[in-house]
Protein backbone atom coordinates (compact mmCIF):
# COMPACT_ATOMS: atom_id res chain seq x y z
CA UNK A 1 0.00 0.00 0.00
CA UNK A 2 1.27 3.46 -0.93
CA UNK A 3 0.69 6.56 1.11
CA UNK A 4 2.47 9.79 1.76
CA UNK A 5 4.69 10.00 4.82
CA UNK A 6 3.63 12.18 7.72
CA UNK A 7 5.00 15.67 8.03
CA UNK A 8 5.21 17.22 11.49
CA UNK A 9 4.94 20.97 11.66
CA UNK A 10 5.57 23.10 14.72
CA UNK A 11 3.97 26.38 13.72
CA UNK A 12 2.03 28.07 11.00
CA UNK A 13 5.12 29.93 9.91
CA UNK A 14 6.92 26.65 9.21
CA UNK A 15 4.27 24.97 7.04
CA UNK A 16 5.97 22.95 4.32
CA UNK A 17 4.51 21.08 1.35
CA UNK A 18 3.98 17.37 1.90
CA UNK A 19 5.41 14.71 -0.32
CA UNK A 20 8.84 14.08 1.16
CA UNK A 21 10.18 10.59 1.69
CA UNK A 22 10.75 10.94 5.41
CA UNK A 23 9.06 12.50 8.40
CA UNK A 24 10.62 15.49 10.11
CA UNK A 25 9.81 17.22 13.36
CA UNK A 26 10.49 20.78 14.43
CA UNK A 27 8.58 20.65 17.69
CA UNK A 28 10.41 22.53 20.43
CA UNK A 29 7.80 22.87 23.14
CA UNK A 30 7.03 20.12 25.61
CA UNK A 31 3.51 21.51 26.00
CA UNK A 32 2.76 21.09 22.30
CA UNK A 33 -0.65 19.69 21.45
CA UNK A 34 -0.26 17.18 18.64
CA UNK A 35 -2.86 17.51 15.91
CA UNK A 36 -3.25 15.16 12.95
CA UNK A 37 -5.03 15.70 9.64
CA UNK A 38 -5.75 13.26 6.83
CA UNK A 39 -6.66 14.49 3.35
CA UNK A 40 -8.19 12.65 0.39
CA UNK A 41 -6.31 14.57 -2.28
CA UNK A 42 -3.30 16.80 -2.55
CA UNK A 43 -4.02 20.01 -0.68
CA UNK A 44 -3.03 22.26 -3.58
CA UNK A 45 -5.19 20.35 -6.11
CA UNK A 46 -8.25 19.18 -4.19
CA UNK A 47 -10.38 22.19 -3.21
CA UNK A 48 -12.15 20.34 -0.35
CA UNK A 49 -8.82 19.35 1.16
CA UNK A 50 -7.56 22.90 0.73
CA UNK A 51 -10.62 24.36 2.47
CA UNK A 52 -10.07 22.04 5.44
CA UNK A 53 -6.35 22.73 5.53
CA UNK A 54 -6.85 26.49 5.62
CA UNK A 55 -8.60 26.03 8.95
CA UNK A 56 -6.39 23.30 10.38
CA UNK A 57 -3.18 25.04 9.31
CA UNK A 58 -4.51 28.30 10.67
CA UNK A 59 -4.94 26.71 14.09
CA UNK A 60 -1.20 26.15 14.35
CA UNK A 61 0.66 27.98 17.11
CA UNK A 62 3.90 27.70 19.01
CA UNK A 63 2.32 25.00 21.15
CA UNK A 64 0.62 23.05 18.40
CA UNK A 65 2.24 20.39 16.24
CA UNK A 66 0.39 19.45 13.07
CA UNK A 67 0.93 16.13 11.33
CA UNK A 68 -0.51 15.90 7.80
CA UNK A 69 -0.99 13.08 5.33
CA UNK A 70 -2.24 13.74 1.80
CA UNK A 71 -3.67 11.65 -1.05
CA UNK A 72 -5.18 8.96 1.19
CA UNK A 73 -7.78 7.66 -1.24
CA UNK A 74 -9.09 4.39 0.17
CA UNK A 75 -10.18 2.82 3.43
CA UNK A 76 -7.14 0.57 3.82
CA UNK A 77 -4.65 3.42 3.61
CA UNK A 78 -6.86 5.68 5.71
CA UNK A 79 -7.07 3.08 8.45
CA UNK A 80 -3.30 2.62 8.47
CA UNK A 81 -2.54 6.34 8.54
CA UNK A 82 -5.12 7.07 11.24
CA UNK A 83 -3.68 4.31 13.39
CA UNK A 84 -0.14 5.63 12.88
CA UNK A 85 -1.22 9.14 13.83
CA UNK A 86 -3.00 7.95 16.96
CA UNK A 87 -0.06 5.76 17.98
CA UNK A 88 2.27 8.74 17.47
CA UNK A 89 0.41 10.64 20.19
CA UNK A 90 -1.77 13.02 18.21
CA UNK A 91 -4.50 14.10 20.64
CA UNK A 92 -6.97 15.14 17.96
CA UNK A 93 -7.13 13.87 14.39
CA UNK A 94 -9.20 15.48 11.65
CA UNK A 95 -10.35 12.88 9.10
CA UNK A 96 -11.35 15.40 6.46
CA UNK A 97 -13.06 13.17 3.89
CA UNK A 98 -16.51 11.57 4.39
CA UNK A 99 -15.23 8.34 2.88
CA UNK A 100 -13.02 7.80 5.92
CA UNK A 101 -15.97 6.84 8.10
CA UNK A 102 -15.28 3.09 8.00
CA UNK A 103 -11.63 3.64 8.86
CA UNK A 104 -12.51 5.95 11.76
CA UNK A 105 -15.06 3.45 13.09
CA UNK A 106 -12.32 0.80 13.19
CA UNK A 107 -9.48 2.89 14.60
CA UNK A 108 -11.19 5.19 17.11
CA UNK A 109 -12.19 2.45 19.61
CA UNK A 110 -8.58 1.27 19.64
CA UNK A 111 -7.37 4.71 20.79
CA UNK A 112 -9.97 6.01 23.28
CA UNK A 113 -7.68 8.82 24.44
CA UNK A 114 -7.45 10.26 20.92
CA UNK A 115 -10.22 12.54 19.70
CA UNK A 116 -11.33 12.00 16.09
CA UNK A 117 -13.26 14.56 14.04
CA UNK A 118 -14.77 13.14 10.86
CA UNK A 119 -16.10 15.19 7.96
CA UNK A 120 -19.58 13.99 7.03
CA UNK A 121 -22.84 12.89 8.57
CA UNK A 122 -23.16 11.54 12.12
CA UNK A 123 -22.17 7.92 12.58
CA UNK A 124 -24.99 5.38 12.61
CA UNK A 125 -23.60 4.10 15.92
CA UNK A 126 -21.99 6.87 18.01
CA UNK A 127 -18.45 6.40 19.31
CA UNK A 128 -17.49 8.25 22.49
CA UNK A 129 -14.31 9.79 21.02
CA UNK A 130 -15.63 10.69 17.55
CA UNK A 131 -17.32 13.90 16.47
CA UNK A 132 -18.56 14.78 12.98
CA UNK A 133 -18.83 18.00 11.03
CA UNK A 134 -20.29 19.27 7.77
CA UNK A 135 -21.74 22.37 6.10
CA UNK A 136 -25.19 23.42 4.98
CA UNK A 137 -24.14 22.94 1.37
CA UNK A 138 -27.57 23.83 0.02
CA UNK A 139 -27.25 27.42 1.22
CA UNK A 140 -24.01 27.89 -0.66
CA UNK A 141 -25.33 26.18 -3.77
CA UNK A 142 -28.41 28.40 -3.88
CA UNK A 143 -26.38 31.61 -3.66
CA UNK A 144 -23.85 30.55 -6.28
CA UNK A 145 -26.72 29.37 -8.45
CA UNK A 146 -27.89 32.98 -8.38
CA UNK A 147 -24.52 34.07 -9.77
CA UNK A 148 -24.74 31.46 -12.53
CA UNK A 149 -28.30 32.39 -13.41
CA UNK A 150 -27.40 36.06 -13.71
CA UNK A 151 -24.35 35.33 -15.86
CA UNK A 152 -25.75 32.88 -18.41
CA UNK A 153 -26.69 34.27 -21.80
CA UNK A 154 -27.63 30.98 -23.43
CA UNK A 155 -29.81 29.97 -20.48
CA UNK A 156 -27.88 26.69 -20.21
CA UNK A 157 -25.73 25.98 -17.15
CA UNK A 158 -23.61 22.84 -16.91
CA UNK A 159 -23.01 21.17 -13.55
CA UNK A 160 -20.36 18.50 -12.81
CA UNK A 161 -21.14 16.12 -9.93
CA UNK A 162 -19.78 12.79 -8.74
CA UNK A 163 -22.61 10.38 -7.81
CA UNK A 164 -26.42 10.86 -7.83
CA UNK A 165 -26.85 10.52 -4.07
CA UNK A 166 -29.80 12.17 -2.31
CA UNK A 167 -27.45 14.81 -0.88
CA UNK A 168 -25.94 15.58 -4.29
CA UNK A 169 -29.40 15.85 -5.85
CA UNK A 170 -30.50 18.17 -3.06
CA UNK A 171 -27.50 20.43 -3.61
CA UNK A 172 -28.08 20.67 -7.36
CA UNK A 173 -31.76 21.41 -6.81
CA UNK A 174 -30.73 24.24 -4.47
CA UNK A 175 -28.34 25.54 -7.13
CA UNK A 176 -31.10 25.34 -9.74
CA UNK A 177 -33.51 27.29 -7.54
CA UNK A 178 -30.87 29.99 -7.13
CA UNK A 179 -30.26 30.16 -10.87
CA UNK A 180 -33.98 30.46 -11.58
CA UNK A 181 -34.34 33.21 -9.00
CA UNK A 182 -32.25 35.31 -11.41
CA UNK A 183 -33.31 33.72 -14.70
CA UNK A 184 -36.62 31.87 -14.65
CA UNK A 185 -35.82 30.13 -17.95
CA UNK A 186 -32.41 28.82 -16.87
CA UNK A 187 -31.70 25.13 -17.46
CA UNK A 188 -29.18 23.27 -15.29
CA UNK A 189 -27.78 20.21 -17.03
CA UNK A 190 -25.84 17.70 -14.93
CA UNK A 191 -23.08 15.27 -15.82
CA UNK A 192 -22.21 12.58 -13.26
CA UNK A 193 -18.55 11.56 -13.36
CA UNK A 194 -18.92 8.49 -11.08
CA UNK A 195 -15.57 9.30 -9.46
CA UNK A 196 -14.59 10.95 -6.21
CA UNK A 197 -11.90 13.08 -7.82
CA UNK A 198 -10.57 13.06 -11.38
CA UNK A 199 -9.32 16.32 -12.85
CA UNK A 200 -9.08 15.09 -16.45
CA UNK A 201 -12.52 13.46 -16.42
CA UNK A 202 -14.09 16.54 -14.82
CA UNK A 203 -12.48 18.73 -17.47
CA UNK A 204 -13.77 16.47 -20.24
CA UNK A 205 -17.26 16.46 -18.73
CA UNK A 206 -17.24 20.26 -18.64
CA UNK A 207 -16.11 20.44 -22.27
CA UNK A 208 -18.95 18.11 -23.26
CA UNK A 209 -21.46 20.35 -21.50
CA UNK A 210 -19.98 23.41 -23.22
CA UNK A 211 -20.37 21.73 -26.62
CA UNK A 212 -24.01 21.13 -25.68
CA UNK A 213 -24.51 24.88 -25.24
CA UNK A 214 -23.66 25.63 -21.60
CA UNK A 215 -22.02 29.03 -21.14
CA UNK A 216 -21.60 28.63 -17.35
CA UNK A 217 -19.97 25.60 -15.72
CA UNK A 218 -20.46 24.78 -12.04
CA UNK A 219 -19.43 21.82 -9.92
CA UNK A 220 -19.73 19.95 -6.65
CA UNK A 221 -16.58 17.99 -7.51
CA UNK A 222 -13.25 19.18 -6.14
CA UNK A 223 -10.71 19.47 -8.95
CA UNK A 224 -9.75 22.45 -11.08
CA UNK A 225 -10.70 20.57 -14.25
CA UNK A 226 -14.05 22.31 -14.85
CA UNK A 227 -12.42 25.70 -14.40
CA UNK A 228 -9.67 24.86 -16.85
CA UNK A 229 -12.28 23.83 -19.42
CA UNK A 230 -14.27 27.02 -18.86
CA UNK A 231 -11.20 29.22 -19.23
CA UNK A 232 -10.13 27.44 -22.40
CA UNK A 233 -13.55 27.72 -24.03
CA UNK A 234 -14.45 31.27 -23.04
CA UNK A 235 -17.34 30.49 -20.68
CA UNK A 236 -17.88 31.28 -17.01
CA UNK A 237 -17.09 29.09 -14.01
CA UNK A 238 -18.60 28.66 -10.55
CA UNK A 239 -15.99 26.82 -8.49
CA UNK A 240 -16.32 24.84 -5.28
CA UNK A 241 -15.17 24.89 -1.65
CA UNK A 242 -12.76 27.85 -1.75
CA UNK A 243 -11.99 31.09 -3.55
CA UNK A 244 -9.57 30.37 -6.40
CA UNK A 245 -10.00 32.96 -9.16
CA UNK A 246 -6.35 32.59 -10.11
CA UNK A 247 -7.08 29.11 -11.52
CA UNK A 248 -9.27 30.58 -14.28
CA UNK A 249 -9.14 34.38 -14.03
CA UNK A 250 -11.28 35.13 -17.07
CA UNK A 251 -13.90 32.45 -16.42
CA UNK A 252 -14.24 32.93 -12.67
CA UNK A 253 -17.62 33.99 -11.27
CA UNK A 254 -17.55 32.88 -7.60
CA UNK A 255 -17.84 29.73 -5.45
CA UNK A 256 -19.37 28.53 -2.21
CA UNK A 257 -16.60 28.92 0.36
CA UNK A 258 -16.75 26.66 3.40
CA UNK A 259 -15.13 28.19 6.49
CA UNK A 260 -14.02 25.52 8.98
CA UNK A 261 -11.93 27.76 11.23
CA UNK A 262 -14.55 28.23 13.96
CA UNK A 263 -15.21 24.50 14.20
CA UNK A 264 -11.52 23.52 14.14
CA UNK A 265 -10.56 26.12 16.75
CA UNK A 266 -13.38 25.07 19.05
CA UNK A 267 -12.55 21.37 18.73
CA UNK A 268 -8.87 21.95 19.49
CA UNK A 269 -9.77 24.12 22.49
CA UNK A 270 -11.99 21.38 23.91
CA UNK A 271 -9.22 18.81 23.54
CA UNK A 272 -6.83 21.16 25.34
CA UNK A 273 -9.36 21.21 28.19
CA UNK A 274 -9.40 17.42 28.27
CA UNK A 275 -12.68 16.70 26.47
CA UNK A 276 -13.56 15.46 23.00
CA UNK A 277 -16.47 17.13 21.16
CA UNK A 278 -18.83 14.43 19.93
CA UNK A 279 -21.86 16.46 18.86
CA UNK A 280 -22.45 16.87 15.15
CA UNK A 281 -21.43 20.32 13.89
CA UNK A 282 -23.09 21.95 10.88
CA UNK A 283 -21.72 25.18 9.51
CA UNK A 284 -24.35 27.59 8.20
CA UNK A 285 -24.66 30.99 6.66
CA UNK A 286 -26.01 32.30 9.98
CA UNK A 287 -22.81 31.39 11.84
CA UNK A 288 -20.70 32.66 8.91
CA UNK A 289 -19.26 29.25 8.05
CA UNK A 290 -21.07 29.23 4.69
CA UNK A 291 -19.74 32.12 2.67
CA UNK A 292 -19.52 33.21 -0.96
CA UNK A 293 -16.08 33.61 -2.49
CA UNK A 294 -14.95 36.82 -4.11
CA UNK A 295 -16.80 37.72 -7.29
CA UNK A 296 -15.29 37.79 -10.74
CA UNK A 297 -15.64 40.82 -13.03
CA UNK A 298 -18.57 39.26 -14.91
CA UNK A 299 -20.83 39.60 -11.83
CA UNK A 300 -22.57 42.97 -11.89
CA UNK A 301 -22.81 45.10 -8.75
CA UNK A 302 -26.59 44.67 -8.71
CA UNK A 303 -26.20 40.88 -8.75
CA UNK A 304 -23.68 41.04 -5.93
CA UNK A 305 -26.16 43.05 -3.89
CA UNK A 306 -28.98 40.58 -4.63
CA UNK A 307 -26.83 37.65 -3.53
CA UNK A 308 -25.71 39.50 -0.41
CA UNK A 309 -29.26 40.04 0.83
CA UNK A 310 -30.78 36.78 -0.44
CA UNK A 311 -32.53 34.44 1.97
CA UNK A 312 -32.42 31.02 0.27
CA UNK A 313 -35.81 29.29 0.17
CA UNK A 314 -34.84 25.64 0.29
CA UNK A 315 -38.22 24.27 1.31
CA UNK A 316 -39.02 22.83 -2.12
CA UNK A 317 -35.89 20.83 -2.91
CA UNK A 318 -36.64 17.57 -1.08
CA UNK A 319 -37.62 14.69 -3.36
CA UNK A 320 -37.42 16.75 -6.53
CA UNK A 321 -35.17 16.80 -9.57
CA UNK A 322 -35.52 20.22 -11.19
CA UNK A 323 -32.37 19.85 -13.28
CA UNK A 324 -31.72 17.88 -16.46
CA UNK A 325 -30.03 14.62 -15.48
CA UNK A 326 -27.16 13.64 -17.75
CA UNK A 327 -25.78 10.13 -18.14
CA UNK A 328 -22.55 9.21 -16.37
CA UNK A 329 -19.48 10.59 -18.10
CA UNK A 330 -21.43 12.38 -20.81
CA UNK A 331 -23.74 15.33 -21.34
CA UNK A 332 -27.09 15.30 -23.03
CA UNK A 333 -27.68 17.72 -25.87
Amino acid sequence: MKYRSLLLIASLSSLTACGGASATSTTTTKAALKVGAVYFGEIDKNSWSYANDLAIGGAASSITTISKSQSITDDANAELVLEQMAAAGNKIIFATWPGYNTAVEKVAPMYPRTCFQLAGDPLATPIKNVGTYTMNFNEGRYLTGMAAGAATKSGKIGFIASFPTPDAISQINAFTLGARAMNSEAIVQVTWTATKFDELLEQQAAESLIRAGADVIAQSTHSQGPGLAAEKNGVNWVGNDVSQPDKAPTAWLTAPAWQFATFVGSAISEVRRGTCPTAHYEGTRANKDVQIAEFGPAIAESTRADIGKAVPDLSSIAGKTDFIDGVVGSAQG
